[in-house]
């Protein structure tokens, strides 16, 4: 059985993994159950999660307005990415 997921049930998805990851992520670093490099990973997968979740959406958006706009969002959207990579394994 195949299945076509359009763009804005892609953006569900991420935003509904990012949501329950940041649930599960409160939930056991509370108590002091989950720490350490296992946290870390859970974090980095809830916040590239978010980073798509929010890219699409603005992506879309800007290719209503000027292309100025669009490479405005994809220069934003980049520096993201590696501020995510970078704050999460260098750190």
């Amino acid at each position: 059985m195949e299945t076509n997921y359009s763009r804005n049930d892609l953006t569900k998805i991420f935003a509904f993994c990012a949501l329950i990851l940041s649930a599960i992520i409160w939930v056991l670093v509370a108590p002091g159950i989950i720490t350490g490099t296992f946290l870390d990973v859970l974090i980095f997968i809830k916040d590239v999660a978010l980073l798509i979740a929010i890219a699409i959406p603005a992506l879309s958006f800007a290719k209503s307005m000027s292309n100025t706009w669009v490479i405005v969002i994809w220069v934003i959207i980049i520096a993201s990415a590696v501020s995510l990579i970078i704050g999460n394994f260098i750190i």
